[in-house]
């Protein structure tokens, strides 16, 4: 199990899919989950943490990635997927980098073998 991965645009549409499914997104106005995104090994080379293939499938928010440094010190490194209800195409199920230690929610997934 690993966290979510979102290679191309229709594993987006699927995820957008699931969250609808599920009712997350008619009870919440905003979502905030890890994805398995990270520069960690090289600064702006994104892989994914889960098949250690590079990131391709160009879905940030609009001036991310931008390793925003918090006290002019950690960096950050990580990504999550954001979508919020009002936020327009900016932040409709897309990546942004953040520093690792933040505390958000996550979604897993299975590989196929």
């Amino acid at each position: 199990m690993f966290l979510l991965s979102m290679r191309n645009a229709e594993e987006r549409e699927a995820i957008i899919e699931y969250l609808d499914s599920n009712g997350y997104t008619n009870t919440h106005k905003g979502l905030i989950v890890w994805i398995s995104v990270s520069d960690i090994g090289e600064e702006g080379e994104f892989h994914w943490a889960s098949t250690g293939e590079r990131v391709n499938y160009q879905n940030w928010s609009e001036t991310e990635p931008n390793d925003c440094k918090i006290d002019d010190c950690t960096g950050e490194y990580c990504a999550i997927l954001e979508y919020w209800s009002d936020g327009g195409a900016n932040f409709n199920y897309t990546f942004n980098d953040r520093f690792c230690g933040r505390e958000y929610m996550f979604i897993c997934e299975t590989l196929p073998e």
